[in-house]
Formats: structure tokens, C-alpha cells, sequence
């Protein structure tokens, strides 16, 4: 049984909600917190002073391309038709009904705070039903509830949000350009030069053939977490250890550490900060503020191996 208003009641000019931003392009710089519900799962993203974090990761740095691209497609995405008031199909769309605990929703839902007050709540619920509706809605979408009132509508969205704290983790670990490193060292080896423009050499003042460090400066320009943990399962001594030292005096210390991988053979392997840690560090990489908390990263084996195969190759 279809639940949808009549074609000439789709869209009524006295409707608070038809038509409008899922939420107001103005509210976005004013909101200071946003959590995401759903069923026993729960994310809370705050935002500091230099960019959003994730409070259950102990204020780990939250991804900013997907909290700010959450944010822009809810505020360009209109609301659409006017679908039920309903209890019982609101139940139905996982939205539930305030006020009738037996008309439980299990959607998920999305609170946006300023000063730990909701400016604005929603709710989004099955979109299969309304696939499965001979409806006259003009294309997919998902059924959604807006603030604290019992009225659905239908919004050309697909949200597919992550609902575990570490899904919101900032994947990106280095994004360093060649001319800003100064050295790389680890125990035993090394590469340094001079001054910027300069090429690098090593302690016994050879330098390295040309391209080959190409493959090191690609790991260094773009390396990203596949997953970040705690305590994952690796061994206890390290791969290989690394120290970068940047032009205008940062630095930056990591170990890598193989891990179990879907072959004996074939170990994962996750990357450990440890230090050093100072104003100038921060600066330079803010997005690693977490570095002292003990997180792991496991990033992708093309990148750990091209590290272990130019220690290997340049430092035999």
C-alpha cells in the first residue's frame, strides 16, 4: 500500500521543510560538534581550534575530507516531497515516531551542536522501501525526519557514513615535497645534503644514482593509514626505523613493524611514531598530534616495501 501524498501535495508552499537545505549553509561554521548514532554505535566529532577530531579516539584528528564533504552535501541537498505522518510508516522507514517507544527507530542519526546544543537533528531511514513503493518519487533517495517533528521526506541522497570511531581517523600520514626534506636517517645510515636545491649524499659522501630515491620520495609525498590501532598484532622489532628532518627544523621519527598478512609470506605492515615531538613537529605536521597516544597505522605494503627495498639497496 503506497504511503504517498497525492501528486498536487508533494510540494505545498506552507511545508516548513520542503524545498530547504538539509541543513542551513550558514549553520555549518557555527557547529562545534556533530555526532552520529546509530542502534549501540556512536562517533562524536568535535572541532578545536585547528580542525575537527574524533573525542572516542582520544581527539585523534578526524579525516577533514570527510567531515567537510558530510557537511557541504547536506547543506546543497534540498528536502524534498512531503512523505507521512504516520507512526507506523515511520517505523517501517527506520525513523521511528518521538513519543511512542513501541515505534522504535533504527536509522541513522545525525546531531549538529554549537556549544553542545543541537542546532539541527535528522534521522535517515530505509531507502529499499521506497525503491519497492510505486511512488511518484522522480528518482532514488532515502527517506529522512527532521528536528523533533513526526514528518518524513524524501531527499535524493545515498549517505553511507562510517560508524566506528577509526572510520573518521585521519588517514593521511606524510605529505612531504622533496625539496622540503633535509635528511632521512635511521641506525647506521643516512642520506643529507647541504641546502635546498642541493642533492643528498651519504656519510661517505656518494651520492645516490638518479630515480633512485623516486620511489622513497612517493612514499613521503602521499602516505596514508589503511587502518589505524591501538594495539594491533606485530612483532616486536621493527623493520626499519626512519628520521626525517625538514629545511625549516622539524622532525620526525617512525619505525615500521611487520604485522600478520593474509599470507605467511606476504606480512602487513604498520607504521609507529615515535617522536621526536616539539612546537616545530606540530607545525609542520599538524595532522599528527596524536603521535604520543600510541596509535599504529597500517599502511599499504607497496609503500613499506619500497622503504625496506631502498635501505636494502642503498645502505646494504
Amino acid at each position: 500500500m503506497a504511503f504517498l501524498a497525492p501528486a498536487s501535495a508533494l510540494w505545498l508552499d506552507s511545508d516548513p521543510w520542503a524545498g530547504k537545505p538539509l541543513l542551513e549553509a550558514q549553520l555549518v561554521p557555527q557547529l562545534d560538534g556533530i555526532k552520529i548514532l546509530k542502534t549501540d554505535q556512536a562517533v562524536t566529532l568535535v572541532k578545536g581550534p585547528d580542525h575537527w577530531r574524533v573525542l572516542e579516539l582520544n581527539d585523534y584528528p578526524a579525516d577533514p575530507e570527510l567531515v567537510e564533504g558530510l557537511l557541504a552535501r547536506l547543506s546543497q541537498t534540498p528536502v524534498g516531497p512531503f512523505l507521512t505522518d504516520q507512526p507506523q510508516r515511520l517505523s517501517e522507514l527506520s525513523l521511528g515516531y518521538l513519543g511512542e517507544p513501541e515505534f522504535v527507530g533504527k536509522g541513522l542519526e545525525l546531531h549538529f551542536l554549537r556549544q553542545g546544543v543541537a542546532q539541527q537533528r535528522m534521522v535517515f531511514g530505509s531507502s529499499r522501501i521506497l525503491e519497492q513503493e510505486d511512488s511518484l518519487l522522480p528518482e532514488s533517495g532515502v527517506a529522512v525526519r527532521l528536528g523533533s517533528e513526526n514528518r518524513a521526506y524524501w531527499v535524493p541522497l545515498d549517505l553511507v557514513l562510517p560508524l566506528q570511531p577509526e572510520g573518521w581517523g585521519q588517514k593521511q600520514l606524510l605529505k612531504l615535497q622533496p625539496e622540503q626534506l633535509q635528511s632521512l636517517t635511521g641506525p647506521g645510515w643516512g642520506l643529507a645534503r647541504p641546502g635546498p636545491g642541493e642533492g643528498f649524499l651519504n656519510p661517505q659522501g656518494i651520492a645516490p644514482l638518479a630515480g633512485e630515491l623516486d620511489g622513497l620520495f612517493r612514499v613521503f609525498s602521499d602516505l596514508k593509514a589503511q587502518k589505524i590501532d591501538r594495539h594491533p598484532p606485530v612483532g616486536r622489532r621493527a623493520a626499519i626505523k626512519v628520521k626525517l628532518a625538514l629545511f625549516d627544523g622539524a622532525e620526525l621519527a617512525f619505525a615500521l613493524y611487520p604485522g600478520p598478512g593474509v599470507k605467511r609470506s606476504e606480512p602487513r605492515y604498520w607504521l609507529k611514531f615515535t617522536g621526536p615531538a616539539g612546537a616545530a613537529t606540530q607545525g609542520a605536521f599538524p595532522f599528527l598530534a596524536a603521535q604520543s597516544q600510541g596509535w599504529l597505522f597500517q599502511i599499504p605494503n607497496w609503500q613499506a616495501q619500497r622503504l625496506l627495498d631502498a635501505k636494502a639497496r642503498l645502505f646494504p
